[in-house]
């Protein structure tokens, strides 16, 4: 029988640490490459993918960017944004609305562990926020 994938949704910072190679992110780094070779299943919205480019505006010239978004977009599932979203988004118990339509995002495609280093913006969700050493020791 075959084994399911652990599915993860990465926090838009996770993937800019890496693409900006902020010191503090080997193990960012790690989970990234544990997602490439294909021994985790990752995920990211196609809402984070546009915030992505805009924060990468600030590091990176257009044709890095443009490159950049087409190595993500090859690498990660990248789940459609809806109405659903942002309804159940809105009755989420965190008070930041994007990270509430993250976790909406995650859970309404079966995904129920978020990659995050600020693991305190998804306290009170229907889904767990996990430190990326966390996720190095389970998988």
């Amino acid at each position: 029988m075959k084994e399911d994938k652990l599915k993860v949704l990465f926090d838009s910072n996770i993937i800019i640490d890496i693409l900006t190679k902020r010191t503090g992110s080997d193990d960012s780094l790690a989970c990234f490459y544990k997602m490439a070779e294909q021994e985790i299943e990752g995920y990211l919205s196609s809402k984070q993918i546009t915030d992505i480019h805009y924060v990468l505006r600030k590091y990176l010239p257009k044709d890095k960017r443009m490159a950049a978004l087409n190595k993500i977009i090859s690498l990660f599932n990248v789940v459609d944004l809806t109405c659903l979203e942002i309804e159940h988004a809105m009755f989420f118990a965190g008070e930041d609305f994007e990270d509430n339509v993250l976790v909406a995002s995650a859970y309404n495609n079966g995904i129920y562990k978020i990659l995050t280093k600020d693991k305190g913006k998804f306290l009170h969700h229907v889904v767990e926020a996990i430190q990326p050493s966390e996720l190095l020791e389970i998988i």
